[in-house]
């Protein structure tokens, strides 16, 4: 959860609407990054090009997930031998902590593939 409390805060979609995420082709999708909570890997500002057809994190990875009725960044690692299986879930700012939830329990949009920034 951001400091400010709101979970919206993470991230906003690229449109000037309330449409869904821009889609680029199918199984692609754009986000616009306003928090800091994957900084200094990922900066406010910053859009990222997310792949919903890979939504398992193996390899780990930083990956779009809903959480409290909005789309948050995470990097995800899942944890062996640990049943039932557990992933480790982290913001890339050491101000925030990780945690580890059950595999079953996370709504994963899909893998972060690229960034961008303008310039």
């Amino acid at each position: 959860m951001p400091p400010s409390g709101d979970p919206d805060a993470f991230l906003s979609v690229v449109s000037c609407d309330d449409r869904p995420p821009s889609i680029l082709e199918d199984g692609l999708f754009v986000l616009q990054i306003v928090g800091d909570e994957m900084s200094p890997t990922l900066e406010a500002g910053q859009f990222v090009l997310v792949d919903t057809g890979d939504v398992r994190p193996s390899p780990p990875g930083v990956f779009a997930m809903w959480e409290n009725g909005g789309i948050i960044l995470r990097r995800l690692q899942l944890l062996p031998g640990v049943a039932p299986r557990r992933v480790r879930v982290a913001a890339d700012n050491e101000k925030y902590s990780e945690a580890e939830i059950p595999l079953s329990e996370l709504r994963l949009k899909g893998r972060v593939v690229a960034f961008c920034r303008a310039i």
